[in-house]
């Protein structure tokens, strides 16, 4: 497991649960975030996905989106 991936599992715990509104603009901003390069690293959508996992069921333990929900939400932003 990398670094960056432990650092976003330890920086969320604890966190939410949040309004289906302000977890989608969390998950946006993440987005955007790692978008800015144009270029999606697999350990940026592999945070991604414990950080949506995170917010929106309010998850601990580096759990993570299934694949399906997981391409979901990445083509809802890059669209």
């Amino acid at each position: 497991m990398s670094t960056f991936r432990l650092a976003v599992e330890k920086a969320l715990t604890g966190v939410g649960p949040f309004p289906r509104p302000t977890s989608e603009a969390i998950l946006e901003i993440a987005y955007l975030t790692m978008a800015v390069d144009e270029e999606l690293r697999d350990e940026e959508i592999d945070a991604f996905s414990v950080i949506a996992a995170a917010v929106l069921n309010s998850a601990s333990g580096g759990q993570r989106l299934d694949d399906a929900a997981l391409r979901k939400w990445l083509e809802r932003f890059s669209g």
